[in-house]
């Protein structure tokens, strides 16, 4: 049986046992497409963007990013802003809704403890 990558709650059959890896993921096989449906349908109906553009699930953003960002006059300015929380379901808190309350409130908390930090003074 293939593990799924992204949650591992996820198997699948293995298509080629003699494979060094895996052609799919389990996971998303078994729920990717309902998920980039209703984004797709979410995006153009509900905001009316992307009519003529596809959505594309697996794409490299990050090869190119820019981590070296720094406020002016700032060193570590946004270090205040990051916590790690971690989630039984790993990240597909979405597919696991014991996960998906825990994350609904852990980030509720957050915006409630720093939603004056950024004010103007």
């Amino acid at each position: 049986m293939t593990t799924g990558r992204y949650d591992t709650r996820f198997t699948g059959p293995t298509m080629d046992p003699l494979s060094k890896d895996s052609e799919y993921d389990p996971q998303e096989a078994a729920i990717g497409s309902a998920f980039v449906s209703a984004f797709n349908d979410y995006v153009r109906k509900d905001l009316k963007l992307g009519a003529d553009r596809a959505f594309k699930p697996e794409i490299r953003p990050f090869r190119t990013w820019n981590f070296s960002h720094v406020q002016p006059d700032e060193t570590f300015a946004l270090q205040r802003n990051i916590e790690f929380k971690f989630y039984e379901s790993g990240p597909m808190v979405y597919a696991h809704e014991p996960s998906l309350k825990a994350l609904h409130e852990n980030v509720a908390d957050f915006i409630r403890r720093t939603e004056n930090l950024a004010a103007p003074q």
